[in-house]
């Protein structure tokens, strides 16, 4: 074929890729496709006609079309700006169903609260808990009725606020995946707690102080109440409405709009505890500012939530609010010279989990064991606290608290850093099977990751040590970089310090999507967390262990191992999967910043 007609033939197709690349609206999937087709007549043009224009020209497309392939997997800020603009709005709108849902169910159980606590004056004891409502009483008799709210310092108040809220927020969503049903348990009591708290004040002759101060935090609070319990609606609707596609498919689709969902109201919760610890406290702000505020917070509800979703949906066709499962999304070969995206990367380390259970489950299970007996038994008093003042119980914090349990942070520092090492070569090995440059390529040395991870735990603890707020706050928004260069050093084989400027520089291309894999494994963990607490405080302990067992130490040792299993077992798992994350990242990330793989081709297409 001559060249002309080689041009003539193909000009359409490349005129429309030309205007598809300057009008910004392709998808990355979209533009792979392009950079198929357009790799296909670069190479037909390279042995043709090497020396000729169009070559030039098409060598020009396809460098192009790389860009915007790097560019639409990276998260940037307009992205994110989408995020809030479409994404967030359009999910909402697709899970209106289910969002109606709870807020129907929260609104009947705010009535039956209120209606109940005016049958039965005691109601409101046996909901709040006798010595929340003992020291409320306390204060309107000092005429300081909403004065449980300045009771702590502010920064210390919202830490706390914040901390608590999220642990509802992400339990009343994890609870969604039991087929709906634990969410809509939760969201029965929420609804009722809250009426039974309103009207404590109303029988007081105080509803409109309350209101004003309740409902100062409370608009944006019970709002993502709401939303939380749509979106675990939503988890489980997946499973139990599949609809035509199989159950697995249907439950990643709404898992997805459900995590979009918690993703969404994150910022709102800890603007709400905010507002709680700073605002609500100042009683002797004017009511028309304070009423005004609740407005304002109200009508952003509205407005963002369910109006805006509402437009965006009348101006953009119904197909893109139907959302479709990629069933080639979740890379079942992987190869390290690719480039993938946040999902495909936790689908990749989720496959591995399930194909290589055994790898995982038996350390990471043993060091949850021992962790456990060792709470149980607590040798010295070491391990556990000897006297509790309330119901014993162990928390995720226990396992970090240096001054108080110095051998038990010894013991869970010990464990990490075995753990890490462990959990690299496992992934290192997973992917090898797929990938044959990773298999040729040689192994970091045991010895070495076991050093780095040594170095890692070490300031880790250290910061730990130190016993503060925001020195525990640090050390883990720093683990998961840890984590990271740990693998770097070990795989490039430099100094820490130059694999911490190389993992900087790498996780520069996109923090976004390093954050966002983390952000899920937290949820993940909190979730887990969140079952444990709530079953045994809520089942277990009263109804099993008190009421079998005749002796108050080995009750309080059973609680204190079994709850410490679960804690250390959710928190070594949560490690384990953010390394295996790290790792396949560091692939992806790699590839985005070098083109290796690109270089590759273009060179083979040339050789042509």
């Amino acid at each position: 074929m001559k060249e002309s007609q080689f041009v003539q033939q193909n000009k359409e197709k490349w005129q429309a890729f030309e205007q598809g690349l300057k009008s910004n609206q392709n998808n990355p999937n979209q533009v792979s496709k392009l950079f198929v087709q357009i790799t296909d007549d670069l190479s037909y043009a390279q042995t043709f006609y090497a020396s000729r224009s169009v070559t030039k020209y098409l060598n020009g497309v396809v460098r192009v079309l790389f860009g915007k392939i790097t560019n639409n997997q990276r998260f940037t800020f307009r992205n994110m700006i989408n995020f809030w603009r479409r994404d967030l709005p359009r999910t909402f709108y697709a899970c209106r169903r289910p969002m109606l849902v709870s807020f129907l169910v929260f609104v009947a159980c705010f009535t039956l609260g209120v209606v109940t606590s005016w049958h039965d004056p005691t109601f409101a004891a046996d909901i709040l808990g006798s010595d929340y409502v003992s020291v409320t009483k306390n204060n309107i008799e000092k005429k300081d009725p909403m004065g449980i709210y300045a009771s702590a310092e502010p920064v210390e108040m919202f830490v706390s606020i914040a901390f608590n809220n999220l642990v509802v927020l992400f339990r009343t969503f994890i609870f969604g995946i039991f087929m709906s049903l634990g969410s809509l348990i939760i969201m029965v009591y929420n609804g009722v707690m809250v009426g039974v708290f309103q009207y404590f004040f109303i029988e007081r002759d105080l509803f409109w102080k309350s209101f004003l101060s309740i409902w100062t935090h409370g608009t944006l609070e019970i709002s993502t109440i709401i939303m939380s319990g749509g979106a675990g609606l939503t988890l489980g609707k997946g499973i139990l409405f599949p609809g035509t596609y199989s159950r697995f498919l249907a439950f990643r689709v709404s898992a997805r709009q459900a995590m979009k969902i918690m993703i969404g109201i994150t910022p709102m919760v800890i603007l709400a505890a905010f507002i709680e610890s700073f605002l609500t406290r100042h009683t002797d702000i004017p009511d028309a500012i304070r009423f005004g505020f609740i407005l304002l917070s109200f009508a952003f509800v509205i407005a963002y939530f369910f109006w805006y979703p509402r437009k965006l949906a009348r101006s953009t066709e119904a197909s893109e609010f139907t959302e479709v499962p990629d069933i080639e999304e979740a890379p079942v070969n992987f190869k390290s010279a690719r480039i993938y995206t946040g999902m495909q990367i936790f689908a990749t380390g989720c496959q591995m989990l399930y194909r290589r259970f055994a790898c995982f489950f038996w350390p990471v299970g043993l060091m949850a064991l021992s962790t456990a007996c060792l709470v149980a038994i607590n040798p010295l008093g070491l391990f556990g606290r000897v006297q509790y003042n309330e119901m014993p119980f162990f928390y995720l914090r226990d396992l970090t608290r240096f001054l108080e349990f110095p051998l038990l942070g010894t013991w869970v520092g010990a464990c990490l850093v075995m753990l890490i090492p462990l959990s690299i070569r496992h992934t290192l090995s997973f992917l090898s099977t797929t990938d044959p440059d990773l298999k040729q390529h040689p192994q970091p040395p045991f010895i070495r990751l076991l050093l780095m991870t040594f170095m890692s735990i070490l300031l880790f603890s250290a910061l730990l040590y130190m016993d503060m707020m925001w020195t525990h706050l640090i050390a883990f928004l720093v683990l998961p970089f840890f984590l990271a260069m740990i693998f770097v050093s070990s795989w490039q084989r430099t100094t820490p310090w130059k694999a911490a400027e190389q993992t900087g520089t790498l996780l520069h291309q996109d923090w976004v999507k390093f954050f966002g894999l983390m952000f899920r494994v937290t949820l993940i963990t909190g979730g887990m967390l969140a079952i444990n607490q709530w079953i045994f405080k809520r089942y277990i302990i009263p109804n099993l262990v008190w009421g079998v067992s005749n002796s108050n130490a080995s009750a309080q040792a059973f609680i204190n191992g079994t709850s410490a299993f679960v804690v250390s077992f959710s928190f070594f798992t949560s490690i384990y999967m953010m390394t295996s994350l790290c790792v396949i990242l560091y692939f992806s990330l790699k590839e985005t910043f070098e083109a290796g793989d690109l270089i590759t081709r273009i060179k083979n297409i040339r050789a042509k």
